[in-house]
């Protein structure tokens, strides 16, 4: 069921689209602060990128995983992925920019922001999805079960 993530993230998405870069930790130059990850290919589109936009994408990353984690329907769904479930999300995150590194807005504004973030946030929840999943987090219970349904016909009631 992975558009449920992807209807999810939609909730999500303005705490992640602030043209506003997140502010650098107060011991770093903001035009060196750091943005590392394990995966080699995010990495690479981390290094190609200007300072407006390596700081657009650290806000981004440092409040997209809180915020699918602190989502009702992950929590409900994934009880015991909870104390992990940054860390998976951000995995996550890492690997959506590196499969859509063209989607990182060079030069971020309130517009385009919106937009990355979007498409980020709905990678993010559904490569979260699928990775608790293949990890036999999930819960199968009725309440998971009547959420799902609920978002899905809201999804479909909301198709043009």
């Amino acid at each position: 069921m992975r558009p449920l993530a992807a209807a999810l993230v939609s909730l999500l998405v303005a705490a992640c689209t602030s043209s506003e870069p997140a502010p650098a930790p107060a011991t770093a130059d903001a035009g060196t602060t750091p943005l590392q990850t394990n995966n080699p290919a995010t990495q690479h589109v981390i290094d190609g990128l200007g300072i407006p936009a390596r700081m657009w994408l650290l806000g981004v990353r440092a409040t997209l995983p809180s915020a699918l984690c602190g989502n009702e329907f992950f929590r409900t769904c994934f009880p015991r992925a909870m104390n992990d479930c940054t860390d998976h999300a951000r995995r996550a995150f890492d690997e959506c920019v590196a499969q859509m590194p063209d989607v990182i807005p060079r030069s971020p504004n309130a517009s385009n922001g919106a937009e990355a973030g979007a498409l980020l946030g709905q990678c993010s929840g559904t490569e979260l999805q699928r990775g608790l999943e293949r990890a036999g987090l999930r819960d199968r219970g009725t309440e998971c079960t009547r959420m799902e349904q609920t978002l899905l016909r809201e999804m479909a009631a909301a198709r043009p």
